[in-house]
């Protein structure tokens, strides 16, 4: 209740809640002569007022001992004396306020005289008497009581002695105070009755409102009419577990992957009652693999068995036994996924689904001609920790920033599609990553720096995306558990950071065709469990590092298409493992000679150094590379003879190519002029190259075979 409704200072006041001025009068005669007499109005110490109020008599000293003072508050009316405060009991507020006063409280029945207290304590009220403010800051606005002493004694009329007339006074009293009750009580009434009617009137229309929501809808309603028109509870209930953006598309086309998915649990719920007892993770798990199935044309699938079948558990629809296609891809890389899962099924592949949660873990669909785009509601299924759909030529798409919402996710494979578009920084939030696939799309733009705090990362296999740009920052080395590294086929640029010398679990280094700058650092030689070294195809410069001789798990070094410079390292016949090949050519600044120690290299089944600046003879000791197939020498500045200890390896190569060396002299050893050979019957058909056979210059120094002399 604001200051407006107190009278201000000086207002002259109505006494003890309106009464007029003379009934005061009257009043305070009667009580000055009940003093007088020795009498009081009642045996508990109180007068009844007009109003319905009581005035304490207990004080000593009689009427003239204790000026009352009247109070009004937002709490109800009282008299407040020496004594104590004595408010109006039962007070209730009135509309228009008691005797017409704004603001003002009508009083209710007065309390029993036997549960009146003696007095209440005054500790917080003024040494003067006065009651307390409402507000300090409604100090100015409260109203000036009136003491019954200052009232003008000449106005008072006398008192009569009471008797039948006291008492004709009393019941008058008793009759007003039952009038004022009633009259707040009737103006109570019609407020009551307003409030009863609206709340019937709204329960009614909660009432038609639940009966609208349990109208079921038409079997053969399309999503958009059981959304938007006469959706049932379980479809609302269904609806309410989707992102908005899939509502949406379920609401504005019935024939999106998402409307036909949203129908399929629609006809699920109509069928079978399995619907009604599935947890909303399940729910939501047959509602996306639902929309996958649509959105990438399930019906010609290479297998599709079980899929969207109502009777048959998810998790036992088709998926492919085998992550990322481990065993297709380990003919090629072997190596590939070694370790990834530590499963006891037969095939060492985990199955599907969650033994407790029956919630997807693994979802491979593989090489299976997935055809369109993959579907956003994949992302869904937060409780993969596997995803892959490599070898789906014509599946496209974007990789979508919600992916990081599949923050349990330890393997994403999606290579070999049309995927397009920027890698999204949220991939970032997959803290638990440990195999990342994306060869052979079309991804664009820059690797985002969220990339590099996937330190968690086993694999990382990104070839074949020639318009993703980006560098090897310093943070690559704190890839500490990082098996494998392949960008090849990128358009990756800078140095390569001498960090990665921190990579002490690192297998295969494949960076090969991108714009790589500098020189090998020589921190390379610390990676002792490197088996792969494939950079060619890149812009370094410099020495080979003598180093590269402690890499002595290498299978594989080719460095060729680069800038090299100097000799070649004597180093390099430490590399008693390599097998697959040695590969050094079009470096055309890679001058010096062959060290004879690459003859210790017994297991090498190739070795180019086509196009160079190398010079002196052929060693000898090439003699003892029986598993030899492939050797191209040509393009550079040889010399001498070819040395007859070569003679045992016509029994291996397939290819030797010598043209290109016009200083070489001598006569061929026969038995080579009789090598040959065809890609399908070399070990190494994947690298093939013509022509196959010997292949030399006739000049008037070098002869023999087809080269009279």
């Amino acid at each position: 209740m604001g200051n407006e409704d107190y009278p201000t200072a000086g207002t002259a006041v109505p006494a003890f809640g309106g009464v007029e001025k003379e009934k005061v009068k009257e009043e305070a005669n009667e009580k000055a002569i009940g003093k007088e007499t020795g009498k009081e109005t009642n045996n508990s110490g109180y007068t009844d007022r007009t109003d319905g109020s009581l005035i304490s008599t207990r004080e000593e000293g009689g009427l003239s001992s204790w000026p009352p003072v009247v109070v009004r508050s937002p709490g109800g009316t009282g008299i407040m004396s020496p004594g104590g405060v004595m408010d109006l009991p039962d007070a209730v507020p009135s509309p228009i306020g008691a005797q017409g006063l704004p603001g003002a409280y009508a009083a209710g029945p007065s309390r029993p005289f036997d549960e009146v207290e003696e007095g209440w304590p005054m500790d917080d009220f003024a040494d003067t008497g006065d009651a307390p403010a409402p507000g300090a800051d409604n100090d100015e606005n409260l109203v000036v009581a009136n003491r019954v002493e200052d009232l003008d004694a000449q106005d008072l009329p006398q008192a009569e002695p009471e008797g039948n007339n006291g008492n004709a006074a009393s019941k008058q009293r008793q009759n007003d105070q039952l009038k004022q009750t009633l009259i707040a009580a009737s103006c109570c009434i019609p407020v009551i009755v307003v409030i009863v009617l609206l709340l019937v009137l709204l329960s009614k229309n909660s009432s038609s409102s639940n009966d609208a929501n349990n109208t079921p809808s038409p079997a053969t309603a399309s999503p958009t009419s059981a959304v938007s028109q006469e959706p049932t509870t379980i479809d609302q209930y269904m609806l309410s577990l989707l992102p908005n953006e899939t509502v949406a598309a379920i609401e504005t086309d019935p024939a999106s992957p998402q409307g036909r998915a949203f129908q399929w649990l629609q006809e699920e719920g109509e069928t079978t009652s399995n619907i009604h007892y599935l947890s909303h993770q399940r729910i939501k798990q047959r509602f996306a693999l639902a929309t996958l199935y649509f959105a990438t044309n399930g019906a010609d699938w290479t297998n599709s068995t079980n899929w969207l079948d109502h009777g048959v558990h998810e998790c036992e629809w088709y998926n492919q036994p085998y992550f990322a296609l481990k065993p297709i891809i380990s003919r090629y890389y072997p190596g590939y996924l070694d370790g990834f899962f530590n499963s006891t099924t037969a095939n060492g592949q985990p199955k599907p689904c969650h033994d407790v949660t029956d919630l997807y873990e693994h979802l491979w669909l593989d090489q299976n001609n997935l055809v369109g785009t993959l579907p956003e509601e994949v992302y869904l299924l937060t409780s993969l920790e596997t995803l892959s759909t490599g070898l789906n030529v014509e599946l496209q798409g974007t990789i979508s920033s919600k992916v990081g919402q599949l923050t349990s996710l330890q393997g994403l494979a999606l290579f070999s599609q049309r995927n397009a578009g920027i890698i999204p920084s949220e991939i970032g939030l997959l803290s638990h990553l440990r195999a990342l696939y994306l060869g052979g799309n079309n991804h664009q733009g820059v690797i985002p720096s969220e990339f590099w705090k996937l330190t968690s990362l086993e694999y990382i296999l990104m070839g074949r995306n020639p318009q993703l740009q980006g560098t090897l920052p310093s943070e690559l080395g704190s890839f500490a558990s990082l098996k494998w590294f392949i960008t090849s086929t990128c358009n990756i640029s800078g140095t390569i950071p001498s960090e990665m010398g921190k990579l002490k679990a690192l297998e295969q280094f494949y960076i090969s065709t991108n714009s790589l700058s500098g020189s090998l650092p020589s921190e390379l030689g610390q990676l002792s469990k490197l088996s792969v070294v494939s950079l060619f195809s890149n812009f370094l410069e410099g020495r080979l590092p003598t180093q590269l001789g402690l890499l002595t798990s290498l299978i594989l070094l080719t460095i060729r298409d680069n800038e090299l410079s100097g000799p070649l390292p004597t180093e390099i016949g430490l590399l008693t493992n390599l097998a697959d090949y040695l590969n050094l050519e079009n470096n055309a600044a890679l001058s010096g000679t062959i060290p004879s120690e690459l003859g210790r290299l017994t297991m090498l089944q190739e070795l180019t150094l086509f196009n160079n600046e190398l010079s002196g003879e052929i060693p000898s000791q090439f003699g003892q590379l029986t598993s030899m197939v492939h050797m191209n020498l040509a393009n550079n500045s040889l010399s001498g003879t070819v040395p007859q200890e070569l003679t045992p390896l016509s029994q291996s190569l397939h290819t030797f190519n010598l043209e290109g060396n016009p200083l070489l002299s001598g006569i061929v050893p026969n038995a080579l002029c009789n090598i040959s050979g065809t890609c399908e019957e070399s070990a190494l058909d994947w690298v093939c190259e013509g022509p196959f056979g010997l292949t030399m210059d006739c000049t008037g120094l070098l002869c023999g075979c087809d080269c009279p002399c």
